[in-house]
């Protein structure tokens, strides 16, 4: 059985701190074109079918397209 070594796994997560991933506030935002999005909504697509088309997620789709993510 394999020993789990918590040295090694202090240094990972300073490498990552000091990347900027975590320093930089976290995740960054998902990136595309919302007005490509509000014009597909409006033609009548639904939240998954545009989510599915972008490459994001429908929670994503829908905040952006009714602008509650600002």
């Amino acid at each position: 059985m394999k020993k789990f070594d918590v040295g090694k796994h202090r240094i990972i997560i300073k490498k990552v701190h000091k990347s900027g991933y975590m320093s930089s506030g976290g995740r960054p935002k998902a990136k595309f074109n919302v007005d490509y999005a509000k014009k597909l909504h409006d033609s009548g697509y639904s939240y998954a079918e545009i989510a599915i088309l972008l490459g994001v997620s429908k929670s994503t789709a829908y905040k952006y397209i009714n602008d509650l993510d600002a």
